[in-house]
């Protein structure tokens, strides 16, 4: 995979602030559908929505049709999801990290099963895509240290609760995979590859982690070093439900930390270039 850097450069990014992006829901996840769904995201032009410093966009669900889900017996899909987006206060060379939060408001509930159909559990795949953009003069706040900018560092799974879990094949395994540096998760390469797991049956939660080809102690954060402005993110949620009732997964959600880095050499060049160009038309402008 390409590895992405971490500052597009300044006319690029000034472009990219022009363009008028607009801004991702906040709070809680909304209940309106499909005013609020991920598919009105998708649709916004340019696609997707900025919270803070950071774009999420390219939303897709896939998934079984065995279950329930956004109706009766199918996985949520695009139009039935909703996302609200909490954190990014900045302090001095510090941001608390941000949370996108996933509803799914149909017929008022999260993530559900009644019971298996032909012995097959329910399976919600919802996939996106994250950037950090640096080039924003607002709503966004660098880093307190002079020539720094922010970076992505680390990854979370979490979720508001699980309920219904009572008796033997009952279960909830929610996964987060993510990949570094790209725009999907499909054919990461191993450097960049991550996930955390955690599965749930009436015996207890069993958490897992893996990055950069290595199991890690179990977390449901991974933190990583380097010069990242770009991570593909695919959440897996499968419920099973042996007998009547209901298996209900509660608001997961996904959080992304960032630190203070020193852009990397050739994005200076880039900046340089264009300073450059914007120099260049205005001295054309003037004479």
């Amino acid at each position: 995979m390409i590895r992405s850097k971490a500052f597009p450069g300044f006319f690029a990014g000034s472009v990219l602030a022009l363009a008028g992006i607009t801004n991702c829901p906040t709070g809680a996840p909304s209940t309106s559908l499909p005013t609020g769904s991920l598919q009105g995201i998708n649709a916004n032009t340019p696609t997707g929505c900025q919270a803070i410093d950071l774009q999420f966009s390219g939303f897709s669900t896939v998934g079984s049709i065995n279950g329930g889900g956004g109706t009766a017996n199918a996985f949520p899909g695009v139009s039935d999801i909703t996302m609200g987006i909490t954190g990014g206060a900045v302090s001095g060379n510090t941001i608390t990290p941000i949370r996108a939060t996933f509803y799914d408001p149909h017929n008022s509930r999260n993530w559900y099963v009644t019971q298996n159909v032909g012995g097959q559990p329910l399976v919600s795949v919802l996939s996106y895509i994250v950037r950090v953009d640096n080039s924003r003069a607002a709503p966004a706040t660098p880093p307190a240290s002079p020539g720094m900018q922010w970076s992505l560092n680390s990854v979370t799974l979490g979720y508001q609760g699980i309920q219904g879990i009572d008796g033997a094949g009952d279960s909830v395994t929610a996964r987060t995979e993510f990949c570094l540096g790209a725009v999907s998760v499909i054919g990461c390469a191993t450097a960049n590859y991550g996930y955390v797991e955690a599965a749930q049956t009436v015996s207890g939660t069993v958490i897992t982690a893996f990055f950069a080809g290595a199991m890690l102690p179990p977390s449901l954060t991974i933190n990583f070093s380097g010069n990242y402005d770009l991570i593909a993110i695919r959440n897996t949620f499968t419920l099973a439900r042996n007998n009547g009732g209901l298996v209900e997964f509660l608001r997961p959600f996904n959080e992304f930390g960032q630190g203070p880095v020193v852009p990397e050499p050739a994005t200076f060049g880039l900046m340089a270039a264009g300073l450059v160009a914007v120099l260049g038309a205005a001295r054309r402008r003037k004479f």
